[in-house]
């Protein structure tokens, strides 16, 4: 049975990112970006039955972690983006650690951390790093790109390395994040100013561009995992839009979800026609874009039922800050998890109704 919002889990100190860790439990790391205090890594498990969160995990960490992500085909392996000060320099670097639980017993998020030990690599950059993102499919070696203010940074973890300035004409400044085609090993989408660009790894060339597709710039994008060339984005417009790569002159949907800049789009891992928003606003969207995902359209033997409409399934409101980063469950269609700014993390559900259209 789909119960309403889990109680808050209350970091100690102010957060930005949280990640899904892959697995057979609804596992999340979230990460502090305290300015004086020591950081802190958190692994905490949601428990369907009770509907709370419970401290698998607490770790120090340094610096203030501004990014997380998850391996997807190793859950014990995660990178982080961090930030420190030293002398006045300020400093950005990504690690690449191993994260496990401390014991079977749950933690209080007040226990003292432990340490998280050497990163098992520093993965190299050039300016202020932006994010980590992993190849999806994993055929071949694991590979991820750093993205930075200065370009992209392609690793194969099983030795080789690529930098990339320009990719074709264009040169790679204000890059604010990236995302891996699911569908196209070698493709990857950046949010680069306010606009959308696509490229080719193994050229290095320009394949797609969307210019002007948020003013004055683009927060995140995720690409459809069940529809080839559909991906979402969203901005400091305030908009969720879609768009097909084959034709991007306009978006396929064009939705007003937010009062203020969004930070953030997920799609369902498992129902691509539920999406996930965060903003400043202090609001998390869940969102129906049926016209654009992957369900089929209705069949004869559904003449008697109306087609979906597209727009708000419910605005949840539980916060008091600005919500940085969402993620929806890896192992459970129906719940994701917030993090804001005040350092709160809640999980939600897809309300029972919406679920019952989707499974009956």
């Amino acid at each position: 049975m789909l119960k309403s919002a889990s109680q808050p889990y209350v970091l100690k100190y102010q957060a930005r990112c949280l990640a899904a860790v892959h697995g057979e439990q609804s596992r999340f790391l979230v990460g502090t970006t305290s300015l004086r205090e020591a950081n802190e890594l958190h692994l905490i498990e949601f428990n369907e039955a009770r509907n709370d969160l419970s401290c698998r995990g607490l770790f120090t960490h340094p610096g203030e972690i501004w990014h997380i992500s998850c391996c997807p085909h190793q859950p014990a392996l995660a990178t982080t983006v961090f930030a420190t000060d030293t002398g006045g320099t300020r400093r950005w670097q990504a690690a690449l650690w191993r994260v496990q639980p401390s014991g079977q017993q749950a933690l209080s998020p007040d226990s003292q951390p432990s340490p998280l030990g050497a990163p098992l690599l520093t993965l190299p950059s050039s300016g202020q790093i932006r994010g980590v993102v992993w190849e999806p499919s994993g055929a071949a070696a694991e590979q991820c790109v750093v993205v930075d203010d200065a370009g992209l940074h392609h690793f194969n973890f099983d030795g080789g390395f690529s930098t990339a300035s320009r990719m074709g004409d264009v040169e790679l400044t204000k890059l604010a994040t990236a995302a891996w085609d699911p569908h196209r090993p070698h493709q990857v989408g950046v949010a680069h100013d306010h606009s959308l660009k696509f490229f080719d790894l193994r050229t290095c060339k320009l394949s797609v561009s969307i210019d002007q597709a948020h003013l004055p710039s683009v927060r995140d994008l995720d690409f459809n995992p069940n529809k080839h060339n559909v991906l979402a984005s969203c901005g400091d417009d305030g908009q969720l839009k879609f768009w097909d790569l084959r034709n991007s002159r306009e978006p396929l949907l064009n939705i007003s979800a937010h009062r203020h800049w969004v930070w953030r789009v997920k799609y369902n891992g498992f129902h691509d026609q539920l999406v996930l928003t965060s903003s400043s606003d202090r609001r998390v969207g869940l969102w129906k874009a049926q016209s654009v995902s992957y369900t089929p359209a209705l069949g004869d033997d559904d003449a008697a039922k109306q087609p979906e409409k597209d727009g708000l399934i419910q605005m949840f409101e539980e916060f008091e800050d600005s919500i940085y980063s969402i993620a929806w469950s890896v192992c459970d269609a129906w719940i994701f998890a917030s993090v804001s700014y005040e350092g709160s993390v809640i999980v939600n559900h897809v309300p029972a109704s919406e679920m019952y259209k989707i499974v009956l």
